[in-house]
């Protein structure tokens, strides 16, 4: 490898639900060239069949482009510049069967787990790129809870950005209140003819302001009136709080309501809640995905759920000069949002190029400050409790959460959790 070729480690990259779609990114897209791609997996097989698809994108966009294979990080964080952590092979969330918690998404005890695991695992990334990565090196992640993994990085003296691209659901909402009339992703009609400003925390997010593209006019009185009538967008707790804050949370039911009470009526279903692919589906993705990487096969199903998460976007404006504008960045607050904490990573409009970030400053609605307030402390609070290893801060964290009713019980899962995953998260006292 020249000794200038700007290396990017991609960690978790055997997912066929995020690996096609971040090598579609940078080759297809970006056409990043004169770079190593270092693809990283335990899936021995899923990785080097991924390796082999990138190699087939890197031909089709004549780049000189180097793919490379690794079943362990350290090879590939060696000499890196950006790491980009995917969440596919972090060690998974708890068993909801053994944590009496909601088994849903990163709720109550369940997601208390997961944040203390992946933590856990992060800090053994950071530690392994301080070692081995470029002393400038920078983490992109995108792996959940996203708020809390990269408050941990930052923690452990690695640069960190997050990227999830769930707020912009919002132009789904929003749309299909106002124009009653179904909208996929990317979303392109509505991102046309709306201009939204976005702020909050990860999955927290709020449309401060909403306006008609053309005419400049102030959407949101239509917006209220119409969810006043009844029409949600099938989101009936998105539409419930913008009427009780008189502000729109963009990511959708099932990310808000991981920091609310529990609702009255059960949430319509979601494909992030499905239940797990079955061997059968399992084997016909990993058939396509060796079809395409053999060159047998059009690589076209493999995108056709593309991630909304980019950091190849930040990848191009900074290290090739092709400025992005980030309808949402995961930053630490600095300044961009002055009713929170410093220090904390709040997601904001962010504009990246050569000479790095550039991110405003904005003032939240006073209705919006305690949610955000609460749902930021409880972070704090699950951060300060991996890093001492202590038990009664993590009781303590039980207590902020507004998603676990019953904190006996929670307190009883909560130890169920610490025993099932003793592997990674040992010494509580």
């Amino acid at each position: 490898m020249p000794p200038d070729r700007l290396k990017i480690a991609v960690l978790g990259a055997g997912s066929f639900d995020v690996g096609p779609s971040l090598l579609s990114d940078a080759l297809l897209v970006h056409k990043l060239d004169g770079v190593e791609l270092a693809l990283v997996d335990s899936d021995e097989e899923m990785i080097f069949a991924m390796a082999d698809l990138g190699r087939r994108m890197v031909v089709r966009s004549q780049l000189d482009t180097q793919i490379t294979a690794h079943t362990n990080r350290e090879a590939a964080l060696q000499a890196a510049t950006y790491v980009i952590c995917c969440g596919a092979g972090v060690p998974p969330a708890s068993d909801p069967s053994h944590t009496g918690a909601i088994p849903h998404g990163l709720s109550g005890v369940e997601g208390l787990a997961l944040s203390l695991r992946q933590i856990a695992f992060i800090q053994q990334v950071c530690e392994e790129m301080k070692r081995l990565a470029r002393p400038d090196a920078m983490l992109l992640n995108l792996a959940d809870p996203l708020p809390r993994v990269c408050q941990a990085a930052h923690e452990a003296g690695v640069p960190t950005i997050g990227f999830c691209g769930h707020s912009l659901a919002a132009y789904k909402i929003i749309w299909e209140i106002l124009h009653e009339e179904k909208i996929d992703y990317p979303f392109e009609e509505a991102r046309e003819h709306i201009d939204l400003a976005m702020a909050g925390l990860n999955h927290l997010t709020f449309a401060l302001d909403l306006w008609d593209h053309d005419t400049g006019e102030d959407l949101y009185p239509r917006l209220k009136e119409l969810a006043a009538d009844g029409l949600n967008a099938d989101q009936p707790l998105t539409a419930s709080l913008l009427l009780d804050l008189g502000y729109l949370p963009t990511a959708g039911d099932h990310r808000v309501r991981d920091f609310v009470e529990p609702p009255d009526s059960p949430l319509l279903d979601d494909e992030d809640d499905a239940d797990p692919p079955s061997p059968k589906a399992i084997q016909r993705r990993m058939d396509l995905l060796r079809a395409a990487a053999a060159g047998k096969k059009s690589w076209d199903p493999l995108l056709e759920k593309p991630v909304w998460a980019r950091p190849f976007d930040l990848v191009a404006a900074v290290s090739f000069k092709r400025p992005a504008a980030f309808a949402g960045l995961n930053l630490v607050n600095q300044h961009q949002l002055t009713q929170l904490p410093r220090g904390i990573f709040v997601e904001t409009p962010a504009m990246a190029d050569p000479k790095g970030l550039r991110t405003p400053k904005l003032d939240l609605p006073e209705p919006l400050v305690p949610l955000l307030t609460r749902a930021a402390q409880l972070t704090d609070t699950i951060l300060r409790a991996a890093r001492r290893k202590s038990r009664d801060l993590l009781h303590e964290a039980i207590d902020l959460d507004p998603t676990i009713p019953d904190k006996a019980q929670g307190r009883e899962a909560l130890e169920h959790c610490l025993t099932n995953h003793a592997d990674l998260l040992a010494g509580y006292k």
